[in-house]
């Protein structure tokens, strides 16, 4: 999941104290179901092109700060959302 990991690796570096990527790799290990959403974001980011997927991280990243009551993250995986529907259109 290169795509994946660079992400997580972009979201961490520009926002070192937050916790919620901490223990990614491992928690992909033991949880299934997680892993299989991740490797589904997985599939679509590969549809990007380099500009596209540089864009899209850019954009999420810029949004993983924001949340929404009972939707923590909700803004930086909207974005994200944006590769599935790309993935659909290329379909």
């Amino acid at each position: 999941m290169r795509r994946v990991k660079q992400l997580v690796d972009s979201v961490c570096a520009a926002h070192p104290d937050d916790t919620f990527f901490s223990g990614f790799e491992a928690s992909l290990e033991s949880w299934p179901l997680k892993r299989r959403f991740y490797e589904a974001y997985e599939r679509a980011f590969s549809i990007l092109g380099d500009r596209s997927w540089e864009n899209l991280c850019k954009k999420a990243v810029g949004h993983f700060h924001e949340t929404r009551p009972h939707q923590v993250k909700g803004p930086f995986f909207d974005q994200l959302s944006d590769a599935f529907a790309c993935q659909w259109l290329v379909r």
